[in-house]
């Protein structure tokens, strides 16, 4: 072999060599900010090169732009640094990202247990647009997820979109049972299911005070007792609240009884105070006085109560293309 061709192949396996080590110890180097992908110069921590990746997103067609924006949400499920996280947040809100980008956001705050920017995220649904009717059973898919920041930031969606996520009403009940024992989950549901259907809201918490969960009787209860705050008076389902407290008089359920006690003889409750009075001792009066000359015993009008709600809840179901199961 020709001494200069020797040579040549030495210092070429040198070099190979070389940068070999250079690799196993330095490791690979970070790409430089003006090389990265659109979706990720967006979200830039230099200015220049964000400013100039904003013109380029500019040029793109509308379904480009979303699918880019898509791609800058995903990089949120293993995002560590928090203030890259808000700048991604940011990048969102500041080329107009819509609703569609919540599924994504929602399982970044599933599978990311480094993700610190849970109300920011919560601002921005917020601020958005309501999804579309046909995001509902995405968005209803992480209630069932084991991140309580996730299905918060769900319910928050799902409220804001209305009757538009109607058919995720199963799913919200579902959940409500799962994790409700604790009361802010609870009360999450519940004000989610009564932006979307108030009338199948109270129906299914009046269902509630029956649950075999004792945290999750006390909640319906307390849901119960401030529903005027949530809901207007001339509702139908309103009606069936002061029927539903009285069976707590009639009943043998301890932890309801000693729940309305409770809550009846504390001083700085004075708001749960005047309705349970209203509710349960006005009202039992009433009811008393109507049984008896109507013939029928409280017993027959709570039966006849729990036969109208699961009615109405089966009819729900059968219109959403979901069967019921009587709580």
């Amino acid at each position: 072999m020709p001494a200069i061709l020797n040579k040549t192949i030495t210092k070429i396996f040198v070099c190979f060599f070389c940068a070999l080590i250079f690799v196993s110890c330095a490791g690979v180097a970070p790409v430089a900010e003006p090389l990265k992908p659109i979706h990720q110069r967006l979200y830039s921590y230099d200015s220049d090169v964000k400013l100039m990746a904003e013109k380029q997103f500019e040029t793109l067609s509308a379904a480009d732009k979303k699918e880019v924006l898509l791609m800058t949400a995903a990089q949120l499920e293993k995002e560590t640094d928090a203030d890259t996280q808000t700048r991604i947040i940011k990048a969102l809100a500041d080329n107009g990202a819509g609703a569609y980008v919540i599924p994504s956001l929602l399982k970044a705050l599933a599978v990311n247990t480094k993700l610190t920017i849970t109300a920011t995220i919560n601002d921005f649904i917020n601020n958005a647009q309501p999804a579309e009717e046909e995001m509902a059973e995405k968005i209803a898919a992480y209630l069932n997820q084991g991140s309580s920041k996730a299905r918060q930031a769900a319910y928050l969606a799902l409220g804001k979109m209305s009757v538009k996520a109607k058919k995720a009403v199963p799913e919200i009940i579902d959940a409500m049972h799962k994790f409700g024992a604790d009361a802010d989950e609870y009360a999450r549901g519940f004000e989610a299911l009564a932006k979307i259907d108030p009338e199948i809201a109270v129906a299914s918490v009046i269902k509630d005070l029956q649950n075999a969960g004792d945290e999750i009787k006390k909640n319906s209860l307390e849901k119960l007792v401030n529903i005027q705050a949530y809901m207007n008076d001339k509702l139908p389902a309103i009606k069936e609240v002061a029927t539903a407290l009285l069976r707590i008089i009639y009943s043998d359920d301890s932890v309801l009884k000693k729940f309305v006690e409770d809550n009846i003889n504390t001083e700085d409750a004075a708001a749960v105070k005047a309705e349970m009075d209203k509710y349960l001792k006005t009202g039992a009066r009433l009811a008393g006085a109507l049984s008896k000359a109507l013939g029928i015993s409280m017993d027959d009008i709570f039966k006849a109560q729990d036969e109208r709600l699961d009615g109405k809840l089966e009819k729900f179901y059968e219109e959403i293309g979901r069967e019921y199961r009587e709580q």
